[in-house]
């Protein structure tokens, strides 16, 4: 069967959410797409469950415990659609807007574009080129909502590679391999993905181990970042281009550091790789994260593109870390 897309969902555990997940997109929906599902050897009884779903939309992929970040590429590189579209498990898929997914993928095809997002606070179907691209889409984007034509997927030489490294958004490497053949890249905003997630807190917490250090780690972002903000290099960016992509990137870091990070640290719920954990986090923790994140940067700053103008906003790196610590208890 010729499947316009399919929805690549790694996963570890969680067999009642996951099985939820896919019964009702596959009930609900008699578009022409496919669910890829690949399992990282849970120790639960998703494949049993799985497997009684009669439907030949589903692919089911199961192997040995090869780490989250690699069964993200395993579940990617199963996937049988002209696009690929990655699902984290505890993310909600929209059925009712798998058509208006399919009818932008055909826009997509005709305009040559390999790289997608499907981004709710994005402008819909509007696609860049060039530097536009770089700066848009070479970044940490949440990876449910990451879409790759797969004949492009196929292009990446080092893909499997790149999700055996320890960075937080593997797909970034695969994106920036994309650009550089001057593939186009947009945002379709179809809202198949809203950023409404799935997930059996009740269970999760009754498995939640207080001793283990699943939160943000703010300094690790600020050293994915540095790595995004040097890809620049590697691309034929005139001086202005690569000045106007180093102050776009930085920007969207200093805003990751402190607000973003603000707001994790007031939810108690955050994802990790088991699902979902608790766990409180003090004023003195954050703060110690926040000056090991401004440290990284200081470390790395002079690998960057422009490191006079990481001296000029050296002040606003400063200011917004205290205006972070100032507001929590």
């Amino acid at each position: 069967m010729d499947y316009k897309v399919s929805f690549c969902i790694p996963v570890y555990n969680q067999a009642d959410v996951i099985y939820k997940l896919v019964k009702n997109v596959l009930e609900k929906s008699d578009e022409s797409f496919q669910i890829v599902v690949a399992d990282n050897d849970s120790q639960d009884n998703i494949s049993e469950k799985l497997e009684s779903i009669d439907d030949e939309r589903l692919k089911f992929v199961s192997g040995k415990s090869i780490g989250a970040k690699p069964n993200w590429c395993r579940a990617l590189e199963n996937g049988d659609g002209e696009y690929l579209y990655l699902v984290m498990g505890r993310d909600k898929i929209n059925p009712a807007r798998i058509a208006g997914l399919i009818q932008s993928l055909a826009w997509a095809k005709e305009k040559g574009i390999s790289v997608l997002r499907d981004d709710y606070l994005r402008p819909y179907r509007k696609y860049y080129e060039g530097i536009e691209a770089a700066k848009e889409f070479l970044s940490l984007h949440h990876p449910t909502g990451f879409i790759i034509e797969r004949k492009a997927w196929r292009g990446v030489e080092n893909r499997e590679k790149y999700f055996q490294l320890a960075i937080v958004h593997p797909q970034t490497r695969v994106i920036r391999d994309c650009l550089k053949k001057n593939c186009k890249a947009a945002y379709l905003n179809n809202l198949v993905y809203n950023g409404e997630q799935n997930y059996d807190l009740a269970s999760v917490r009754a498995q939640f181990d207080p001793n283990k250090k699943f939160y943000f780690s703010p300094e690790k972002v600020t050293e994915d970042y540095i790595k995004v903000l040097t890809m620049a290099d590697e691309f034929d960016f005139s001086q202005k281009e690569c000045d106007d992509f180093f102050i776009a990137k930085y920007e969207a870091m200093l805003q990751r550091v402190s607000y973003s990070f603000r707001n994790k640290m007031r939810d108690e719920v955050s994802a990790a790789h088991r699902g979902y954990k608790v766990r409180k986090v003090s004023r003195a923790e954050m703060i110690r994260n926040m000056i090991r994140s401004h440290n990284t940067v200081k470390k790395y700053y002079g690998a960057m593109l422009n490191p006079k103008r990481y001296q000029e906003m050296r002040s606003v790196l400063l200011n917004e870390i205290k205006n972070v610590c100032l507001g929590l208890e």
